[in-house]
């Protein structure tokens, strides 16, 4: 289980994934390392999955799993973890550090291990997932959602390749598992984002994915929306207007 990325092949038969492996290590730390990662993937599952009640809600617990969990590594750093492990598996699991093929690596195997298809893709030096959920591919990019939202969570080829180059041939068509859309967190008028505030006003955080509106825009909709909803004047707001994303957190709170 611990490899060298470049010597990797996966079949599916029958369900049952076949894995070639070119090892780093010599049998007795590969045999730790394996029963490291074990423990983690268990770990996590009766952490983080075992109440989980769909393929969505799985794959979300991933995410969220590895961005709490994690850090994205900067090459050339000075701790005395191995360089070459930040690229594999055991930089995002079991250190906590990795580059975007390392967290990519174990949002696939993690996902895989819970039932979930996945499978990792790249592009201009950069890698990413696809997931599959009620027979249709999403593209996922972990690495990208480490500013904290959901911005590539299950997203389309037209929504992807805005910013993404893919050297495989990949057909995901749908944005229904989208984040933002499956949870209705979408606005591009008053009544939409009165809808999403309300739908989640009990939460401590929240963000809102913002269409065909302005900066002056929103803050009018949101002064109007906490004269008729009391609760709403306890949070506080923030709005990026580069990811277009208003971000609304309960005055007190801290993650």
């Amino acid at each position: 289980m611990i490899y060298d990325i470049s010597h990797r092949s996966i079949k599916t038969n029958d369900g049952i994934i076949e894995i070639k492996i070119k090892y780093m290590f010599d049998n007795d730390k590969k045999t730790i390392l394996d029963d490291q990662i074990v423990y983690k993937i268990n770990e996590i599952y009766y952490s983080d999955i075992f109440n989980c009640t769909d393929d969505f809600s799985i794959e979300k617990s991933v995410h969220d799993w590895i961005i709490k969990n994690s850090v994205w590594h900067k090459e050339q750093s000075n701790d005395r973890i191995e360089e070459s492990e930040y690229h594999s598996i055991l930089g995002t699991l079991l250190y906590g550090r990795g580059v975007c093929s390392s967290i990519a690596h174990t949002t696939c195997l993690l996902l895989n291990s819970y039932g979930v298809d996945c499978a990792s893709i790249t592009g201009n030096n950069h890698q990413w997932n696809i997931v599959k959920l009620d027979d249709v591919w999403y593209h996922l990019d972990v690495t990208y959602d480490f500013n904290n939202n959901y911005q590539y969570f299950n997203i389309d080829n037209k929504t992807c390749f805005l910013d993404h180059e893919c050297e495989q041939n990949v057909n995901c068509p749908s944005m229904a598992m989208n984040y933002y859309v499956k949870n209705r967190l979408i606005a591009s008028n008053k009544y939409e984002l009165d809808r999403a505030i309300i739908k989640h006003i009990d939460e401590d955080s929240f963000m809102v994915k913002i269409l065909d509106l302005n900066m002056s825009d929103v803050r009018n909709i949101i002064m109007q929306l906490r004269d008729k909803y009391f609760d709403l004047k306890k949070y506080r707001y923030e709005y990026d207007e580069i990811q277009k994303m208003l971000i609304l957190t309960r005055r007190g709170y801290t993650e």
